[in-house]
């Protein structure tokens, strides 16, 4: 008898909300992993978690999962944007709040940053669980999830300030950035990086953009206790050559000089100014720290930039800006040490510190 009664609670618990412990550790991965995308995106800053919304997100999910109908937004929110994600799956492998965060971003391929319009025609709710995750107005969540007994999962996201308001697209998603392409494609995940779209190119300005490329990669490395980076004349003008390459032919080209390392980035230019794109760029480059396993090191092409900024025994740099007649701006950074793909750990230990 008491057997039963457990039983009967343990599945309870299930129906109305899994274990304290599984929730709690969600809830923590999907402010983690919000946090981790949203800053990608310039002028975005991180979420918090609220109470009040966590509570309402939980009694959301917990009613769908025990009404078993599918996903319906609650209409009586408080004001409040939502999320929903369901998972048909077995009771021992629920979702992690970094999966169920990472679909919803992945429809960033339907969103026009430009336009703030769904691409293709298509209508905006196509790219709307995109929006929302890095609706720059929005500063805090709330999480839930619940399950069946049969395995499926429900997940409910709330959001203040909410997102996807009409009319208020461009401002809350990267009036001030541009579609990162090619080399801002994490490839394993299927994402695509966003950065600041550069403005016109006057000496000056590429002068300026160098100045805060530099120097935010000397204070990235700083953090992980290497020397800086000094500017180089040859490395420059190695730098600016592959970016006007670039832009000539409208891609990126291979840079067939094995004694340095180099990182790229191609964005789309926007008629405003940014003071701070040469910095936003390397922030870019240096958020594949997410992908790098200092214990188990491995360079691969989701960490590779990061990790050919802080490479130890790098002592010089030179930086590239070219743009094409289609407004495509090549950025092209020169290091003077070569680090490849590699599985030798003790040199990626050595040369890379946490």
């Amino acid at each position: 008898m008491a057997y039963k009664a457990s039983q009967e609670a343990l599945r309870h618990e299930f129906v109305n909300g899994i274990l304290p412990s599984v929730r709690d550790d969600f809830r923590n991965q999907v402010l983690e992993r919000h946090n981790q995308l949203r800053n990608l995106h310039s002028n975005t800053n991180g979420v918090t978690l609220n109470v009040q919304l966590q509570e309402e997100a939980q009694a959301w999910a917990n009613k769908l999962a025990a009404d078993n109908s599918g996903l319906l937004h609650d209409d009586n929110r408080n004001g409040a944007g939502e999320n929903l994600y369901f998972m048909n799956n077995s009771l021992m492998f629920s979702p992690t709040g970094a999966e169920t965060t990472d679909v919803w971003y992945k429809e960033y391929k339907n969103y026009n940053f430009i336009t703030g319009q769904s691409t293709n025609g298509q209508p905006i709710v196509f790219a709307g669980h995109f929006t929302q995750v890095v609706w720059k107005a929005t500063t805090e969540i709330g999480a839930g999830i619940a399950s069946d007994s049969h395995g499926k999962y429900y997940v409910c996201v709330r959001y203040r300030t909410a997102g996807n308001t009409q009319g208020q697209y461009v401002d809350n998603n990267a009036l001030t950035i541009g579609e990162c392409l090619e080399t801002g494609v994490v490839k394993k995940q299927n994402y695509k990086h966003v950065c600041l779209a550069l403005v016109d190119l006057p000496k000056e300005e590429i002068i300026m953009f160098e100045q805060e490329c530099v120097h935010r990669h000397n204070q990235l490395r700083k953090q992980h206790g290497v020397k800086p980076l000094r500017t180089n004349q040859e490395l420059r003008n190695l730098g600016q050559k592959i970016a006007e390459q670039a832009s000539a032919k409208g891609k990126h080209v291979q840079l067939d000089d094995d004694r340095y390392s180099y990182n790229t980035c191609h964005v789309i230019s926007r008629k405003m100014n940014e003071l701070n794109a040469g910095a936003s760029i390397a922030d870019m480059w240096y958020s594949e720290i997410t992908y790098y396993n200092f214990n188990k090191p491995r360079l691969d092409d989701i960490n590779g930039r990061f990790v050919r900024m802080i490479w130890r025994t790098a002592s010089q740099i030179g930086v590239g800006v070219s743009r094409d007649a289609a407004d495509n701006v090549f950025v092209v950074v020169v290091y003077n040490k070569p680090c490849y793909e590699s599985t030798d750990e003790s040199n990626l230990k050595e040369n890379v510190s946490k």
